[in-house]
């Protein structure tokens, strides 16, 4: 990305919070706050599954990909924005739990 006066800044990747979900639902991931279309891209994959989990992301190159949580426990997403000032990764870390309340975000 550039400036008003030329300079060029490296990406910034930016996953979006931690979160808690319930087991069974679609999961949104958001990296449009990071992205400048036309100037960088991104790459969203996942660095932790729990076991027996057959998650996929939708579509790895968008900028909101989903997955469903399909079991319970810990995923672990990293998001990585390149472009030709550099590269950064960001990670975010779903919790998919059976919660029974208003505490989980669909």
């Amino acid at each position: 990305c550039q400036n008003t006066l030329g300079a060029t800044f490296a990406p910034m990747a930016d996953a979006g919070p931690d979160r808690i979900v319930e087991t069974g639902s679609r999961v949104s991931l958001d990296a449009a706050a990071c992205i400048d279309p036309g100037q960088q891209t991104c790459r969203w994959a996942f660095v932790f599954r729990p076991t027996g989990s057959r998650a996929e992301l939708s579509d790895p190159d968008s900028t909101s990909p989903t997955f469903v949580a399909d079991v319970n426990g810990l995923f672990v997403l990293s998001l990585t924005v390149e472009e030709t000032g550099g590269r950064s990764t960001d990670t975010v870390m779903i919790t998919a739990k059976t919660i029974p309340g208003d505490d989980v975000v669909k």
